[in-house]
């Protein structure tokens, strides 16, 4: 079985989504955690609690987006990053992806699906504040042209002396420590009342997948160019010294949402969401549920039943299509 979020494209049938009863309003509540200075999720809040008052002149949501597309997803990272830039940033939100593209010859051939089409808009490593965009725009990005992105563009992420075939330095995003640089400077640059953090690529939770290419397994954000993956039990120390918590952590990846990871990152956030399978190589509709944020989210739990309600909606008619979130909390016990 292809545990890649690619391998439910074609398979017709029912979905379900759950949304866990520890995660309505009213439950939940802190157990341990050390806030900004160790792992971020037991604050001593419910999962579904508002955070403090909104001060003027702050967002009320920053969401980060690790896009990690040096695989067969690289196409998928397209459609996604055009449905992001159909909504884009305001003054309540704050879109901000790291987003990795390689050469068609780095990616793994074997999981290459026939027909799709994996010429990169860009190679390497960039990191941008996504605005609004025009139809006509995010239909050139859905189409490899990238360049309408050019004014949203941020200073490239530090490099970790990972140089591409092209010699285009690029950073290992399936290394542990890329991904806690991103969320430090992240949270850092761009605070907000609330902090989401979307993990974007192919996992395997607790599965001890053989994948070929990379050389580790039961992890997530698999990086063909520099053959690595971010284990699951490391994840945990990429949201260790934040300057704030992470109030939902999602994943749009295979095979996150089990109790083993939950376990691993029980301190990390209050609400972690994701799929118990894989979902299709299109993912989440984002377009539609940071258009529910802007609208009004204002705690976790509503981000994460935006994600889910949309996600089951878009793929209505498929097999495989769960979603759930858990009020990490809970998770001790």
């Amino acid at each position: 079985m292809n545990f890649a979020k690619s391998s439910w494209r074609w398979i017709p049938a029912l979905g379900f989504a759950a949304l866990l009863g520890a995660l309505m309003p009213g439950c939940g509540g802190g157990a341990g955690g050390s806030g900004s200075t160790g792992g971020t999720g037991g604050t001593g809040r419910g999962a579904c609690a508002v955070n403090a008052a909104h001060n003027d002149g702050r967002a009320r949501w920053t969401v980060l987006v690790y896009m990690n597309s040096a695989n067969n997803l690289q196409p998928d990272s397209l459609q996604n990053m055009a449905q992001i830039a159909s909504v884009g940033s305001d003054a309540n939100v704050n879109v901000v992806v790291q987003w990795k593209q390689v050469p068609v010859s780095e990616l793994n051939p074997s999981a290459l699906f026939p027909g799709e089409n994996y010429t990169p808009s860009f190679v390497g490593t960039r990191r941008y504040l996504v605005r609004r965009h025009s139809g006509a725009e995010t239909a050139a990005i859905a189409n490899h042209n990238t360049t309408t992105l050019d004014p949203d563009r941020l200073a490239d992420p530090p490099n970790t002396s990972f140089d591409s075939a092209g010699g285009v330095a690029t950073s290992d995003m399936g290394d542990v420590n890329v991904l806690g640089e991103f969320l430090r400077w992240g949270a850092r640059t761009y605070p907000a009342d609330n902090l989401a953090v979307v993990i974007w690529n192919h996992g395997a939770g607790w599965r001890n997948v053989n994948r070929a290419i990379v050389k580790k397994f039961r992890a997530v954000s698999e990086d063909d160019q520099s053959r690595n993956e971010i284990e699951t039990w490391e994840l945990a120390q990429a949201f260790q010294n934040l300057a704030q918590p992470v109030d939902a952590l999602v994943f749009d990846a295979s095979l996150m949402q089990m109790m083993e990871v939950a376990y691993q990152m029980r301190t990390s956030a209050r609400v972690m969401v994701g799929s118990e399978e894989s979902p299709p190589g299109s993912g989440y509709p984002y377009d539609q549920w940071l258009t529910d944020l802007k609208a009004g989210g204002t705690s976790p739990c509503d981000l994460a039943s935006n994600v889910i309600d949309r996600f089951v909606q878009s793929y209505s008619g498929q097999s495989g299509i769960t979603q759930s979130a858990v009020d990490l909390s809970k998770m001790d016990a």
